[in-house]
């Protein structure tokens, strides 16, 4: 309806002296056909058709409809600032709901209190809460500078982040262009220096030039072997641990006495069988050590040799599953103390709580 009015305004100036009913025509002729068709259902009174005030009121009861102020200042006091939304939209669509607000004179000081309460900037809406004398005009200044100063903030961020990766990519090339100055010797050269340099032979003990070994074409007594002594021998032997083959080899420095094992899936395990100097109070099994003490300091003295000894020998201990000054340890199936040794109750547990066997297998394992 707003639209039909701007367009009779423009039409009054166009048609000059025109009769009254010669500007209801008109109207009939800019609304168009759909808006004929809403002309032909009004009723009018004697002398009222070609008047040109009792058509567009008619027109305007028709378009629009019976306002709710409340739900409109509801729908003004909700509305807060999106995040990509600048001050200057916010502005305007708050003035659009205001305007059917009826505000009257309030409405400049309510539309800066809903800038102030839905704007997406905390530091905006602290700046301005600590302003005196804040103002619509002044509100709206303070949001429009701090959006200015963020856009330019982002700007030269961008620009800082653009001239850092040309630093770094000049920096590379350079570095690059500095290797290919100071390239090292060829491959071939290092392979001639390294045929020619002596080397700690694990076959003979000694230390000597590539490819001048003593032990080279001597026979091992213990494998029956060729090129390696007995004392460096690494034999292989196969055993079966709970039906599944492992093959082991045994190596000493003659201190140590160490067992690495290879499983059929080619998976490596190291285990600990003897500490020869610390045996007085010192127990292995497999990869556990279990050292013990009649007294604190006693027990503290052996500990100590122990993890100076795993340090000396380069073997790592678990954290986790270490325990330290304990009066009772579960240990190979029995459980130890000052008491002395029993059986494991967990393993009799087991035992008595075993299901009696149902057929031919269970019968065997049982």
């Amino acid at each position: 309806m707003e639209k039909v009015k701007q367009t009779m305004n423009l039409l009054e100036v166009a048609m000059g002296e025109k009769t009254e009913k010669e500007q209801c025509r008109a109207v009939l002729y800019v609304i168009g056909l759909e808006g004929r068709e809403i002309y032909n259902t009004f009723n009018f009174g004697e002398n009222e058709a070609d008047k040109l005030e009792v058509l567009l009121k008619k027109f305007e009861d028709y378009c629009i409809p019976k306002k709710n102020v409340t739900v409109i200042r509801h729908r003004f006091n909700t509305r807060v600032q999106n995040p990509s939304e600048s001050i200057d939209q916010y502005l305007t669509d708050l003035k659009l709901i205001a305007k059917n607000c009826e505000f009257e004179h309030l409405k400049d000081g309510l539309i800066r209190d809903r800038i102030v309460c839905g704007t997406n900037s905390t530091r905006v809406k602290e700046r301005l809460l600590r302003e005196d004398g804040l103002t619509l005009d002044k509100a709206v200044g303070i949001c429009r500078a701090d959006e200015e100063s963020r856009k330019q903030m982002k700007t030269l961020n961008e620009e800082e982040q653009v001239h850092a990766l040309r630093r770094k990519t000049q920096n590379q090339r350079t570095n690059r262009n500095e290797g290919y100055a100071k390239k090292g010797p060829s491959r071939r050269d290092h392979e001639k220096r390294e045929s020619n340099s002596s080397f700690s032979c694990g076959k003979c003990g000694t230390t000597h030039e590539r490819r001048n070994c003593p032990a080279y074409g001597k026979k091992c007594h213990k494998c029956k072997k060729a090129n390696h002594y007995q004392k460096f021998c690494k034999s292989k032997f196969s055993k079966s641990v709970h039906g599944l083959d492992e093959y082991s080899s045994c190596e000493s420095d003659g201190e140590n006495y160490c067992r690495s094992s290879k499983q059929k899936n080619g998976n490596q395990r190291k285990c600990l069988l003897f500490i020869i100097q610390i045996a007085k109070g010192v127990e292995t099994d497999i990869d556990d050590i279990l050292v013990w003490g009649t007294t604190r300091k006693e027990h503290d003295d052996r500990l100590r040799s122990v993890l100076n000894r795993c340090q000396e020998v380069g073997l790592t201990l678990n954290a986790e599953k270490c325990k330290f000054r304990v009066k009772e340890v579960t240990y190979i199936g029995h459980t130890l103390s000052a008491d002395g040794v029993r059986p494991d109750q967990e393993k009799i547990r087991a035992i008595k709580e075993m299901p009696a066997p149902t057929d031919k297998k269970g019968y065997n394992d049982y």
